[in-house]
């Protein structure tokens, strides 16, 4: 009888082991121990096991582990300074960010647990290495996604913008980016969008919200990313970033880039730098835009006649003046950030295009349609609190906090950065260039 009960017992050990369960099962280590915060992709594609270096804070073994909110009692073992927690669990866990913690048991001692939260965990749904695996995040806003490396976008002739707004709230066809986007340090480059490539899809709303995020949503978070070179035609809110922030815009930089619209009504129709509006609750910030312009090119447009039939077209002048170098409009929270004073600048042409003749009309007929390069940018943005703002829009509402343009060489300098706070965490900042972002997750 001792015998079997003894055999019994070892088999239940073995069992145990076969299951993953508890402290007590031994989980194979995943081809990488991460030190410090990492990324979990979530999918059938990965069947590893997760592994991270915990510095060993308490003594004897980890009695559970938090993720986010919810406690875990089982499916993890931990050896050697190495937690590791199976893979099975890993993919309960929904896509964000989450801080891992874990509470160490300890002998003789009435509190026993001790707190370590050395490690946040970014759980995405994918972890983008291509251009065209950039551009399918238009297929779910919902995800969460992190840049391996940085991404060349010139390969796609007309890019699609994530998500649709056709400016009326109430729209049940409107789509906005709720995820995160996590940039990771890295650059996004080389995106044309222009939206007479899209009027003839209604799902943008003919081009009138446009940047590579159409409309980032309350939930959604774009941050640790640096945007270059990147070409917006729009007909009136924009940014080389997004249309319209109702999120939360975090150590981004836009570089390298140009924004035009094709309204030619108003003072600027909220077409800027790097965000067209930033909404009541958006928040924007440790940003800056440089070596880029924003500017309304004037052109062409479809109108009717006096008749109300016949359609025509007709020119407007382009307005140089009053351009914004970091966001059109806000009604929320811009802090920290700064943009590049070009000063005044006088218009140059990079284009000409002549139209001889428009399908519709009985006579042939000449249109010189002229794209500026750049122009006035005296104005980092518009507040709802400014002492004579735009028409349009609830007054009195809208903050910009430690906001400046500064010049080339201001825009260099270290301590402006480090007055404002940027996380050097974060950024690379020095004397004698624009700062630069760091890794932040381990991949």
């Amino acid at each position: 009888m001792k015998k079997l009960f003894t055999i019994l017992a070892a088999l239940a050990v073995f069992c145990c082991i076969l299951a993953g369960c508890g402290q007590g099962a031994a989980l194979e280590q995943g081809s990488k121990v991460y030190d410090g915060n990492a990324v979990f992709e979530l999918g059938e594609a990965n069947t590893e096991n997760f592994s991270v270096s915990i510095p060993e804070k308490g003594t004897g073994s980890v009695e559970r582990i938090v993720i986010g909110s919810k406690n875990y009692t089982e499916d993890f073992s931990y050896s050697g300074g190495v937690l590791t927690i199976a893979n099975s669990l890993m993919q309960t866990v929904s896509s964000g960010e989450r801080q891992l913690r874990v509470y160490f048991e300890k002998e003789n001692d009435a509190d026993r647990d001790v707190l370590d939260d050395s490690c946040k965990i970014l759980f995405v749904d994918k972890v983008i290495r291509t251009a065209q695996e950039f551009q399918q995040i238009g297929e779910d806003l919902n995800g969460s996604y992190i840049l391996a490396n940085d991404i060349d976008c010139s390969s796609i002739q007309s890019f699609k913008p994530f998500g649709r707004n056709s400016g009326d709230a109430l729209d049940q066809n409107n789509r906005f980016f709720h995820g995160v986007f996590e940039g990771n340090g890295y650059t996004v480059s080389n995106i044309n969008i222009d939206y007479r490539d899209l009027e003839d899809d209604p799902y943008y709303n003919q081009g009138q919200v446009l940047g590579i995020f159409t409309n980032i949503g309350t939930a959604g978070i774009v941050r640790n990313t640096t945007f270059k070179n990147i070409r917006v035609d729009s007909r009136t809110i924009a940014g080389a970033i997004c249309g319209n922030n109702e999120g939360r815009i975090q150590n981004c930089a836009v570089l390298d880039s140009y924004v035009t619209q094709d309204c030619g009504f108003g003072v600027t129709c909220n077409a800027a730098v790097a965000v067209g509006i930033n909404a009541g609750g958006g928040i924007i910030e440790n940003c800056y835009a440089a070596d880029s312009a924003a500017i309304n090119r004037g052109g062409w447009v479809l109108v009717k006649a006096e008749d109300g039939v016949t359609d025509m077209y007709m020119t407007f002048t382009a307005n140089t003046i009053y351009q914004l170098a970091f966001c059109g409009k806000t009604w929320g929270l811009i802090q920290n950030c700064f943009a590049l004073d070009h000063g005044v600048v006088q218009p140059e042409y990079m284009e000409e295009k002549i139209v001889s003749s428009i399908e519709g009309t009985e006579e042939p007929f000449e249109i010189t349609e002229r794209l500026p390069l750049a122009s006035d940018l005296e104005f980092f943005g518009f507040s709802r609190l400014d002492d004579d703002p735009n028409e349009g829009g609830d007054a009195f509402t809208g903050r910009m906090v430690n906001c400046q343009m500064l010049s080339f060489a201001e825009m260099k300098t270290a301590q402006n950065y480090i007055d404002a706070k940027f996380d050097t965490a974060v950024w690379n900042i020095a004397d004698g260039a624009y700062p630069t972002l760091k890794r932040v997750f381990e991949i």
